[in-house]
């Protein structure tokens, strides 16, 4: 069995961005508007969020590579 780990690891990226993107704008319209919050609140948030991004697609490349295969045997075999 040959495993490729980070085959489809850019996609995976590209899904992460996108699924982020929109509580980064939702987040950067409160900031300027409503919070206010000091820079050194504000860096901290944004170290969140790029830890976030990488958890986030690490754990869907994991499951790509582990869960999705597993899963397909198992439905082809019940099925």
């Amino acid at each position: 069995m040959n495993v490729k780990i980070f085959e489809g690891f850019g996609h995976v990226l590209y899904e992460v961005t996108f699924a982020l993107i929109p509580l980064l704008i939702f987040f950067l319209f409160f900031q300027f508007f409503v919070l206010k919050l000091p820079f050194k609140k504000l860096l901290d948030i944004f170290k969140g969020m790029f830890l976030t991004f990488w958890g986030l697609a690490f754990f869907l490349q994991g499951v790509h590579v582990g869960f999705l295969p597993a899963g397909e045997m198992v439905g082809t075999i019940l099925g």
